[in-house]
């Protein structure tokens, strides 16, 4: 029992931390887990409590697990680093918000919607951090793995013509050809529902945390500003100054851009607005707005769309897209507007950013 006692006491003045794979407990100051061998990257919170010093604990951890402690640094923004790629994680502190709009059908009703504290990725996920996770895993993408994805190729009028290409994937830009090293800070595109699911599991196994999809509830409340303030578009309410914010048809010249290269909104996210749109973990109905739940919405049970050849409701496999892309007009880049795509669609124009629930 004495030795039982000794060993526990020589723990707690040592800094432990789980390993993010295999979960076993390690020295804090290791390199690699001694079970598993994974390279270990600096991580976590520390507790302040000199009789505990548990390690490694999540950034969005609020208390130490162990002994309640309140850890120092609250809830705030930090940058994940997942082999050896960085991206920035940013706090948004929920709350009450009118959710929708009176400007299309399918944004009816406006209603009060609730959020809880939540992060956001700062930009679009990347084709560098997306390189990262398929040469980590070997996964192959929907677009590989069956038809390619549907591309845009523009003409000298800006006339364009919808084509699908047989090879495209992620590592394609819109019009099909492949990026190169120097373009890894486009956002990725060509990537399905599934995809962006693929990576969320990816990244909570190498992370130990619960990164997901955000819901569509909170990335209209982030787009907007947050409590700060309600805005139209990602960053202004003026039309005219949606170019400083967002690249649409007026500025991209029709072309993705890289991520991070306009102002951010009142949050400190970017492209929220233009460029790509964005998948949420929605499906998608026309109709959920009127039955929502007004705390921490999910989505409807099941995705109804309108088809629009017989003008009937049907159900479909359909998932909220959000944010609007670079060739579509400023007014189609509200915060507020609702697109879908069925969830294993792939095709120029969308991409993803990852969430992450806040730990009380």
């Amino acid at each position: 029992m004495l030795l039982i006692y000794l060993i526990h006491q020589i723990k707690l003045k040592l800094k432990y931390m789980q390993c993010p794979k295999c979960k076993t407990e390690i020295l804090a100051t290791a390199k690699f887990c001694p079970e598993c061998g994974k390279k270990v990257e600096p991580q976590g919170k520390t507790c302040p409590n000199k009789a505990c010093k548990r390690t490694g604990l999540p950034h969005e951890a609020m208390y130490c697990p162990d002994c309640g402690t309140k850890l120092t640094g609250g809830f705030s923004s930090f940058t994940e680093t997942v082999n050896g790629v960085s991206f920035d994680m940013v706090a948004i502190e929920g709350g009450s918000f009118m959710m929708g709009s009176n400007e299309e059908e399918y944004e009816k009703p406006i209603h009060v919607v609730t959020v809880s504290d939540f992060y956001l990725e700062k930009t679009p996920v990347t084709v560098g951090q997306f390189k990262s996770f398929v040469e980590s895993t070997g996964y192959r993408t929907t677009a590989e793995m069956t038809w390619g994805s549907k591309i845009i190729i523009y003409k000298e009028d800006f006339d364009c013509d919808f084509l699908w290409g047989e090879d495209v994937n992620w590592q394609c830009g819109a019009g099909g050809d492949i990026r190169n090293e120097k373009e890894f800070d486009y956002p990725v595109i060509h990537i399905s529902w599934d995809d962006a699911i693929a990576y969320c599991n990816w990244l909570n196994e190498e992370s130990n945390r619960l990164y997901r999809l955000p819901t569509e509830a909170e990335w209209e409340f982030a787009a907007g500003g947050g409590l700060e303030s309600r805005e139209k578009f990602a960053g202004t309410n003026n039309k005219r100054m949606v170019e400083n914010y967002s690249w649409t048809s007026q500025n991209s010249r029709f072309m993705i851009n890289p991520v991070a290269r306009l102002r951010p909104n009142k949050l400190g996210l970017y492209d929220m607005s233009g460029n790509i749109n964005e998948w949420c973990n929605d499906w998608y109905a026309l109709d959920y707005y009127s039955n929502s739940p007004s705390i921490n919405p999910q989505g409807p049970e099941n995705a109804f769309v309108c088809d629009w050849r017989n003008n009937k409701i049907e159900q479909s496999g359909a998932k909220v897209i959000r944010g609007g892309a670079y060739n579509f007009r400023n007014e189609d880049c509200r915060v507020s507007k609702r697109y879908h795509e069925e969830f294993e669609n792939t095709s120029w124009d969308i991409g993803f950013r990852i969430a992450l629930t806040s730990i009380k």
